[in-house]
């Protein structure tokens, strides 16, 4: 039985403060046991003691005088025998004395308290005082350690101090229960005045791991201090826990989960004891106490309901002597009177169809409900009814046994004999055919007893075998003997504590040993053939061994068509079916068998063989192809072969019959041997494969079938490419050639060729296994014109001579991807020389040059504190002092360039002093140790590199850095708490009360206080760098629009700058934030990564991600309250927007959704969940939110990707997975018969909406109009909505097309033209006749969609790619038209657009300048490596401009720098919001393998690219973010952009 009291408001009364426990009358021992044992003294309880940890574990005690134990060190009642089920299970009635002077030291892994451990036992009217401490326990209680089974402890206090060692998220501590192991707990009128520490460390119940716990009435006041998970009342228990009636002068009430009624934490206080029922009151100083410590007795029993079942807790599907298929349940009342309120019934089945309830008054006046067995399972009822303004629940679980039919016992082993020292099962069987498995039927629960039963006895009965209780049974000849046949063996089934089958019902017969030996000989399968097509003769073995048994055989059935010498005559039309008798002996058993054999014709043969082989092409599909692989296939015959194989096909002979369509003059002989595809590379081939149509012949045992018009793909002769690159290109490539002269002494820098002599169907890449003597260096290829400029070897000499070894790959160009990847086509060859040392004096002058640039730079700027900007300076002995992170200075500060003079940074312990592990970094990260540790001393390094030479010059500083201290600590968590409770007046802008929201809040960067005042930072460039902020949200999945600020119903607030829009009615809201400080949240963090590793910095848990909220729901009630008592706002109360139809109204209104119907289907319309009506739904619902919640109440899951985008549906039906039956196959949802055009998580919802979620096999066929939903976009969208009208009229005289835009059109309008042919460009037709290409544009799936920001004349012309190095079908080759088309590209030549070549950064802001166009006005260049007219000058201006595009941080930009693929999404990503583009979209990453490598700066802008399918993984299953990007990727991740655009 549970009870829920409503929670009243709260008055402002005196504060509780910490109270020692009030002197009181004892009571009489309540409901005394008349065998209870009297206790009085502390040696009568020490005795006790022994009695139950000896084994009386069910003795009942009261107390009839106080105890003081005098601080002797005391033993818990633990069992001797260590066995949790032999703890204490009586009663112990305190009978309202005191324990005191309780002290326990204790080292054990035990249960720790009073009582250590308790198993199904009851405490209550008990007072402890003492010490509890423990140093390796995670059960550590003030009165139990640990409980099991079903405790109760009720009006029992505690207080003095616990304390535990283990600061696990398990280890309990708690001052009345450290950790619940098992079973249920009711903890009720029970006080801890305590201090508690530990791990979960709490004031009543520190760690519960099982579910069926309650807590009520209890109160605590001790200081708590948890590293997991601690709380004033519970530290971890189940979501579901009801925690009622509770108070604590702790900042929150839980540590983690529970369900709080009537609760009231630290900024709650203070109380008035009224609000929390009648089991508290006030003492004379006005502080809140339970009722029994003023020395009242106990109260009377409460009310409570309990279920009543007619038939009892098991019905039966089939029905059969006093089996009852259907029950009927009722509540029964106690102690409410005369009264019998109304029941409200709710029910669950563990699987669906189990069983069926329905409403009656059946046999009574009150009405119950009667529940009718479906196809079995369990059912769990609750019963909830309001008396006297309370609610009363009672739970209760029917077992519903299914329609077993009988039961066969069987040897688990096929084939296999029920004998001894064989193993049996019992195979449960169920109507409709299969056997039971716990799997179909969860929840259900089956007990089994095996007996051996004599049926030849005087008087047979049946023994049930001891320890045979499971499933199987492995039959002992010691249970039944060695006689044959003289025992049977049977089984009973219960359920449910039911008997379903009886050890009468079925009974097999038990055969001897020998008998389990001979049986798997005499069933040995292809003893004999089971047909024979062919002319044969048969063999009749008179004595066989199999596995060691050897038996005799004695043949019978022969006739005219099987002899008994073997002949075997055939007959001369269709079949012949021939039984043959064998009957097998070995020693005393025998068995007889039979072997059926049908003899065939050869008519009959030759047709089968025919089927056979027709079965064989029909397994290779329709769509079957071969794409042979070089170097490894070498004859298609073989191929098919191999296939064939696969499919289970064997023995079948495959020859070439015919072969057509040759083209590319590749070809298959005829012995199928295969001949590669080859041109001369240097004619540029159009196309760069073979391909012919392959004709086979199938045969076995002389029947044949043809497998006709295989498509075959040939790839390139890989040995002919290789000596053509060979001969033309790397006999070219030599050491003298590259500048190495001999290579015994190279001074100079080499000249590394990237093609040679224009032949780009070969380019060649360098590596150099010493950068520091000879690195890579591109600085020649700085423009589209000089991409296959050569790699420049750069030359850096040291103090000593070094060997250096270059290496050449030569990768051919012009290797495929149509059907399956072409392998890459390579050669290498390697280079060494040698770098002779530099002159001693140039050594050490270049050292001396670097060395003062260091000096120089460190003079002027020095170390400095990363937040504050303070300069530190050292200690006498030279050492600094670090608290915060610490800033460097610049390579601008050194004077150098750190392209060419890198600055790198090391520590020499990371643990404390991090190094970003980058070139030219300036900051290093500090976390400092933790309270109470040493200071940590570490030598950090700063580097200058002398790119031209190997020299390097460095400089070190010793840092200490402190331990961080408690007061640190203390004033941040003051500080978090403040920003906390102001929260509201954080974002409430010009709005003065918060009852009275009119007008936008405002959203705040940082907040930090100043003279003892929060000061709210709105505008980023104004932050200090430290204080506390708002954090991003996780949680992006539900597809809104938020960041930093989340609002409950962002159509009256809007999410992240928080606009309000009124609407008719006063509406509630709650913004959500998370905070966290800038200077320690950073330990927060680590701590909540690993709470082990960095259990140092549990305290500052706090101060990273803390959730706040600004909370209306209760705002109504507040302002009534107010309004009487002509108070303040009470705490945690905070707004309310009015409406505009009444702006006086303080009564907010909730509008609801009604009438929604959802429905679920499965393949081919297969019904998952019928059509259903929901009601009552909030008004911020979306058909997500109605999607969970119906795929929860009938027992599926959902998993997701890239927001609410649905991958794949399980439950009771199955599981469907998208692409599992078809590329385009997947589940799709309509609402109102029409495809919205965005995810389920930004659809809204309205009333009267039909909702279908269904599976299809093909999307494309289901949809016309089918792609992808976007994931972005305004919630609530239907359809295209929200587009204007636009007008569209074809001029059939000229091919054009007037677009006509509302004369009220602001902004780009989106323009669509049905029926385009692919290879098709966009342009405008302007009045001169010139023709503009629209660069937003696309043509795909038949439609032109494009954006025009006024009307004009278009037309679609021909666009055809002229770049022989993309072949037609690539992957990109679409993407490379439409980037060419559009002029974002250029090729590297006419005929070349080299797709494989890396996209540096000054392209890529090139390629964004000229999408968008912009009024091309040149601003000062930010970076100092991009001069003025160089030809990416005006594109990194503008992307700078806007924000697009950054830094190194150090002046450069790196316009030659290869670009990342995580930069180019982060630089898309940037471009998207300068347009206003739905960048909320966020993909978790974990489907990929090295999501972890995405720098935390990207992370956010590649999540977007992947949710929004710009950015994909690659074929091996990562994402490559630090991977560079190709121009081929560049492409296809900027179709996709405007794809984007134009949904």
């Amino acid at each position: 039985m549970r009870k829920i009291r409503t929670r009243a408001l709260s008055l402002l009364l005196t504060l509780v403060m910490a109270l020692g426990l009030l002197p009181g009358t004892a009571w009489a021992a309540e409901n005394a046991v008349d065998d209870s044992v009297n206790i009085s003294s502390a040696e009568e309880l020490k005795a006790f003691r022994d009695r139950v940890n000896g084994g009386e574990r069910t003795l009942s005690a009261v107390l009839t005088a106080d105890i003081d134990l005098e601080n002797e060190e005391w033993i818990p009642f633990n069992p001797q025998n260590g066995y949790v089920t032999s703890a204490y299970a009586g009663t112990f009635d305190g009978a309202g004395h005191t324990i005191s002077g309780l002290s326990i030291n204790d080292s054990s892994t035990n249960g720790v308290g009073l009582f250590g451990t308790v198993n199904s036992a009851t405490i209550k009217n008990l007072k402890v005082e003492g010490t509890v401490s423990a140093t390796k326990s995670g059960y550590v209680g003030g009165i139990v350690g640990k409980t099991n089974g079903t405790v109760t402890i009720e009006r029992c206090s505690f207080s003095g101090s616990v304390q535990s060692s283990k600061t696990g998220v398990n280890a309990g501590a708690g001052g009345i229960i450290g950790r619940v192991n098992s079973g249920s707990v009711c903890v009720s009128g029970c006080a801890n005045t305590a201090d508690i520490r530990g791990g979960a460390a709490v004031g009543i119940l520190g760690y519960c791991s099982a579910n069926g716990t309650s807590i009520e009435n209890c109160y605590s006041t001790g200081t708590i201090s948890g590293s997991n998970r601690a709380g004033g009342i519970v530290g971890q228990v189940y979501s579901t826990t009801p925690i009622r009636n509770c108070f604590t002068t702790s900042d929150a009430i839980s540590g983690f989960n529970g369900e709080l009624f009537n609760c009231f934490d630290n900024s709650d206080l203070p109380i008035d004891a009224s609000l929390l029922g009648d089991a508290f009151t006030t003492d004379a100083e006005g502080n809140v106490i339970l009722v029994w410590q003023a020395g009242n007795p106990p109260k009377p029993p409460e009310p409570s309901i309990s279920i009543r079942s007619t038939n009892g807790d098991t019905i039966w599907v089939q029905t059969g002597g006093g089996d009852k298929n259907d029950t009927i349940l009722y509540v029964d009342y106690q102690n409410m009177g005369d009264e019998t309120p109304e029941v409200q019934w709710s029910f669950s089945a563990s699987n669906e169809g189990a069983a069926a309830w329905v409403e009656t008054t059946q046999d009574s006046d009150v009405k119950g409900y009667v529940v009718t067995a479906g196809k079995g399972g369990v059912v769990n009822v609750t019963a909830t009814v309001t008396y006297d303004g309370e609610e009363y629940t009672d739970d209760y679980t029917l077992t519903v046994i299914p329609h077993f039919t009988t039961v066969t016992i069987q040897n688990i082993s096929q084939p296999g004999a029920v004998a001894v020292g064989q193993t049996v099962e019992a195979a449960l069987n169920i109507e409709g055919g299969g056997t039971y498995s716990p799997e179909q039927y969860p929840g259900l629960e089956m007990k089994y007893q095996w007996y051996k039963y004599e049926p030849m006895a005087a008087y047979p009965t049946s023994h049930p075998i001891a320890g045979a209780t499971e499933a199987t049974y492995t039959i002992s000849e010691d249970d039944f003997g060695a006689e044959d046949q003289k025992y049977k063996i049977g089984v009973e089934i219960t359920c449910g504590g039911r008997v379903i089958h009886s050890c009468q019902d079925h009974q097999a017969t038990v055969r001897t040993a020998d008998h389990g030996k001979l049986y798997p000989v005499a069933y040995q399968e292809n003893r004999l053939p089971d047909e024979i097509k062919e002319d044969t003769k048969l063999e009749f073995p008179a004595v066989v061994t199999e596995n060691g048994i050897t038996a005799q055989i004695q043949w019978g059935g022969f006739n005219d068509v099987i002899a008994a010498d073997g002949t075997v005559i055939r007959p001369t039309q269709g079949t012949v079916t021939v039984t043959l008798s064998a009957k097998y002996t070995y020693n005393d058993a025998f068995y007889n068998t039979l072997y059926k054999i049908v003899v065939w014709s050869d008519t009959a043969a030759d047709e089968d063989k025919q089927n056979e082989l027709q079965h064989a092409i029909t397994a290779l599909s329709d769509d079957y192809r071969l794409c042979p692989v070089y170097d490894t296939d070498t004859n298609l015959n073989r191929m098919v072969l191999a296939d064939l194989a696969e499919k289970g096909f064997d023995d079948i002979t495959v020859s070439v019959a015919s072969v057509t369509e040759v083209y590319g003059g590749a070809g298959i002989g005829d012995n199928g041997d295969i001949t590669y595809f080859y041109k001369d590379p240097n004619t540029v081939p159009a196309v760069k494969f073979g391909s012919c149509k392959v004709a086979f012949t199938l045969e076995k045992d002389g029947a044949a079938a043809t497998l006709s018009d295989v498509p075959v793909i040939l790839y390139w002769d890989a040995a002919k490419v290789r000596a053509a690159m060979s001969e033309e290109i790397m006999s070219q490539v030599t050491l003298s050639s590259i500048g190495g002269g001999d290579g015994l002494a190279v001074t100079e820098n080499l000249t590394l060729p990237k093609v040679v002599d224009k032949k780009y169907w070969t380019q060649i890449s360098w590596e150099s296994d010493n950068e520091e003597a000879i690195s890579i260096g591109r600085e020649n290829q700085n423009t589209a014109d000089t991409l296959f400029n050569p790699y420049v070897g750069v030359v850096r000499r040291g103090e000593e001579d070094q060997t250096v070894i270059l290496t050449a790959k030569f990768t051919f160009q012009y290797t495929n991807d149509v059907i399956g990847e072409e392998a890459p086509i390579e050669l290498v060859n390697t280079f060494e020389v040698t770098v002779p040392a530099m002159d001693g004096d140039q050594y050490a002058e270049i050292e001396q040059e670097l060395l003062t640039k260091l000096d120089q730079g460190f003079a002027a700027k020095g170390l400095s504190d990363a937040l504050t900007g303070e300069r530190l300076t050292p200690d006498e002995g030279g050492v600094y002092t670090a608290i915060n992170d610490i800033q460097l200075p610049t390579t601008r500060d050194f004077g150098v360039d750190g392209k060419y003079m890198p600055v790198t940074l090391s520590s020499d312990h990371e643990e404390v002093i991090q190094s970003p592990g980058v070139n030219n970094a300036a900051r290093l990260w500090v976390y400092r140790p933790g309270v109470g540790e040493e200071p940590a001393k570490v030598i950090i390094t700063v580097t200058l590199h002398d790119d031209e030479t190997s020299v390097t010059a460095a400089r070190s500083f010793t840092i200490e850095v402190p331990a961080l201290t408690q007061k640190e600590i203390d004033d941040e968590l003051a500080l978090m708490e403040k920003v906390k409770a102001n929260y509201f007046n954080g974002i409430r802008g010009e709005n003065k009360a918060i009852d009275n929201i009119t007008t936008d809040l405002s959203p705040f960067q940082e907040v930090y206080e100043e003279n003892g005042e929060l000061v709210w930072v709105r505008d980023m460039k104004d932050m200090k760098g430290y204080g506390i902020v708002p954090t991003p949200i996780e949680g992006w999945e539900e597809l809104e629009a938020w960041r930093l600020f989340k609002s409950s119903n962002p159509n009256v607030i809007s999410h992240e700058n928080l606009l309000v829009t009124r609407q008719e009615e006063p509406k509630n809201v709650v913004i959500t934030s998370y905070l966290s400080s800038e200077t320690l949240g950073k330990y927060g963090e680590l701590y909540q990564r690993d709470t082990v590793k960095y259990a140092k910095y549990a305290e500052l848990a706090d101060l990273y991600y803390q959730e706040v909220t600004a909370d209306t729901s209760q705002a109504v009630a507040a302002f009534a309250a107010r309004a009487a008592v002509n108070e303040a706002v009470l705490p945690g109360l905070k707004l309310l927007v009015r409406g505009t139809a009444d702006p006086t109204s303080t009564t907010a209104v909730v509008d609801t959704i009604d009438n929604v119907t959802f429905s679920l289907s499965g393949l081919d319309g297969e019904e998952w969940i019928g059509t259903t009506a929901l009601s009552g739904l909030s008004e911020t619902y979306t058909v997500y939110d109605v999607f969970t919640e119906m795929l929860d109440e009938y027992g599926y899951t959902a998993e997701r990707s890239r927001g609410t985008y649905i991958v794949s549906i399980s439950g009771p039906r199955g599981s469907l997975r998208e692409k599992e039956h078809g590329e385009d196959s997947g589940w799709m949802y309509l609402v109102n018969g029409e495809f919205p055009d965005v995810y389920m998580g930004s659809c809204s919802l309205h009333s009267g909406d039909e909702i279908q979620v269904f599976y299809t096999e093909d999307a494309s066929k289901v949809d016309p109009d089918y792609h992808r939903p976007s994931s972005g976009g305004a919630s609530g969208g239907k359809g295209e909505s929200g587009q204007t009208s636009v007008e569209v009229e074809e001029n059939k005289s000229d091919g054009t097309y007037t677009v006509t835009l509302p004369e009220d059109s602001e902004g780009l309008q989106r323009v669509v033209i049905d029926q385009a042919e692919e290879n098709k460009l966009v342009v405008i037709v302007h009045a001169d006749g010139r023709e503009e290409v629209v660069k937003k544009s696309l043509i795909s799936d038949g439609k032109a969609v494009f954006l025009l920001e006024e009307g004009a004349t278009v037309k679609l012309v021909d666009y055809e790619s002229a770049f022989c190095d993309v072949a037609d079908g690539v992957w990109y080759s679409s993407a490379v038209d439409f980037v060419a088309g559009r002029g974002l590209f250029s090729g590297v030549s006419e005929d070349q657009f080299a797709p494989g070549q890396t996209l540096s950064r000054g392209m890529l802001a090139t390629v964004l300048f000229q999408l968008e166009e912009p009024e091309k006005k040149t601003a000062d260049l930010p970076f100092a490596d991009v001069a003025e007219g160089a030809w990416y000058a005006q594109g990194i201006s503008w992307a700078a401009g806007e924000n697009i595009i950054s830094g190194y941080g150090d002046g450069r930009f790196g316009p030659d720098d290869p670009v990342t693929r995580e930069q180019l999404a982060l630089m898309l990503f940037r471009y998207a919001e300068t347009l206003d583009m739905v960048t909320s979209g966020r993909d978790t990453l974990t489907s990929f393998t090295d999501s972890g490598s995405v720098s935390a700066w990207a992370r956010e802008a590649v999540a977007w690219a992947v949710d929004s399918g710009i950015l994909s993984g690659r074929p091996d299953g990562t994402l490559a973010p630090g991977g560079t990007a190709t121009r081929a990727e560049a492409a296809v991740m900027l179709r996709q952009l405007v794809a984007l655009m134009l949904r």
